[in-house]
């Protein structure tokens, strides 16, 4: 158990520091005697280290594994519409984080709310600038097409 706790304590130091998990594992490997052979990670460790201080850290967050997400993925993407935050891990290492996406404060809210039920479809480009005739100078373009076309036969 004194091994555990003393690898704990050293891979904490380290993400304070800042290293990836690349780097922890060579150091412990070269400077403090473990195999270089694969140690199953606890889970928690990598937990911890993601939930803190984020900035959606308001957002209540769950955790789920990949295969679960996979199965159940509908379930799990309506959460996020919710504003949940969703933590990926695989194998109980954290991999991805799905999080709603800013709010568009470019269109009104009660259009969008519509729009989400599918009343409305919202425009996806800026309307057009409203036609302005240009002046001719010579005579109609009408009146020389009808020209041509009776020189022709």
């Amino acid at each position: 158990m004194r091994a555990r706790a003393r690898r704990r304590e050293i891979i904490a130091e380290a993400l304070a520091r800042g290293r990836n998990a690349v780097a922890i594992w060579q150091d412990l490997v070269d400077d403090h005697g473990f195999p270089a052979r694969y140690l199953r990670p606890h889970a928690s460790l990598s937990l911890d280290r993601i939930s803190q201080c984020r900035h959606n850290d308001h957002m209540e967050r769950h955790v789920v594994g990949a295969r679960e997400l996979k199965t159940r993925l509908g379930r799990y993407l309506r959460r996020v519409r919710e504003g949940h935050t969703v933590l990926v891990t695989d194998r109980g290492e954290p991999i991805a984080e799905l999080r709603p996406l800013p709010a568009d404060t470019s269109v009104p809210a009660a259009p969008l709310k519509l729009s989400r039920k599918g009343a409305v479809t919202l425009p996806v480009r800026k309307a057009m600038v409203a036609f302005r005739p240009i002046q001719s100078r010579g005579r109609a373009l009408s009146d020389v097409v009808v020209e041509d076309r009776e020189e022709r036969f």
